[in-house]
């Protein structure tokens, strides 16, 4: 349904324009490799590993979003961001690729332990080494993106306690943080404001 009103509202593309499959992303793949479809849509943090793989078969084309397609699909979602694939993360695409992205955010319910949660919040962000081997995208889960997209959640859902004491911590320059220096202190300070009881974001 997602996939079916961007095509239809922010790309002009109506949906009797052509055939549709409802696919699963292996079956999408498979499919785009054997031909018996011109086009998948899928929504998945790069690099895929399936199509890495599809790149060393086949020459295919990432379509990219337009500047104003772009903008137009974040006013009607402001729960999505713009994106950028570098070129050559795919084999065959040497251009940079425009394209939509989601926050990846973890809840919690509002009564849990708020030393647990700041223990979370400071192992996710202090041991790089480990966190980045689960994921290329997991690189992008540090401080200096803490704030990416949260305008729009803390309207609906605002920090665990345990979460503001870490933030907090961390734009003082306290703490013994192996990835946390004096200069993404200035930077977190400057992004965030006391507001309620609460931190919130404010425009970089």
């Amino acid at each position: 349904m997602a996939s079916r009103v961007i095509l239809t509202d922010v790309c002009g593309i109506p949906f009797d324009a052509f055939k549709s499959a409802h696919l699963s992303f292996t079956e999408s793949t498979n499919a785009l490799k054997d031909g018996t479809i011109d086009v998948g849509m899928v929504s998945v943090g790069h690099p895929v590993p399936s199509l890495l793989n599809l790149a060393r078969q086949i020459h295919f084309r990432l379509i990219p979003y337009s500047d104003e397609e772009m903008n137009a699909l974040i006013a009607k979602n402001p729960d999505l961001m713009k994106v950028v694939i570098p070129r050559g993360t795919y084999q065959g695409i040497d251009t940079d690729t425009l394209t939509r992205g989601s926050v990846i955010c973890l809840f919690c319910r509002q009564d849990l332990n708020e030393e647990l949660v700041y223990k979370t919040m400071k192992a996710l962000f202090e041991h790089p080494e480990e966190k980045d081997m689960i994921h290329p995208q997991a690189k992008q889960w540090n401080l200096n993106n803490v704030f990416r997209g949260a305008d729009y959640i803390v309207k609906y859902i605002l920090f665990h306690p345990g979460a503001v004491k870490y933030l907090k911590e961390k734009a003082s320059g306290r703490g013994n943080s192996r990835t946390f220096g004096k200069t993404r202190a200035k930077t977190l300070q400057s992004s965030i404001l006391m507001k309620g009881g609460q931190y919130e974001p404010k425009a970089l």
